[in-house]
């Protein structure tokens, strides 16, 4: 569907989105990202526009020694450190 938009139509109705996230942590080491989404296209759309609805459910599985933690951020690799631990010269 092509939409003007140079906005030369009567109206700047270009329609209303709501979004849900969320997240659930099923283990120490498996997350659960969750997406839902609505769009309900406006005026501008013409009257044959139908609703978009999306949704996605992921899964991610960290095989690190640190685990997923509700209140922690992961662990990050920076140069001379690897997962919190100084590395040592030879």
């Amino acid at each position: 569907m092509r939409v003007d938009a140079t906005g030369t139509r009567r109206t700047r109705d270009i329609g209303q989105e709501l979004d849900f996230s969320a997240e659930l942590l099923a283990s120490t080491h498996v997350r659960l990202p969750l997406n839902f989404g609505v769009f309900r296209p406006g005026d501008i759309f013409g009257q044959g526009a139908r609703t978009a609805v999306k949704f996605d459910l992921g899964v991610e599985y960290r095989f690190q020694a640190r685990a997923f933690s509700p209140t922690k951020r992961p662990a990050t690799l920076s140069p001379g450190r690897v997962l919190g631990k100084e590395r040592r010269p030879c």
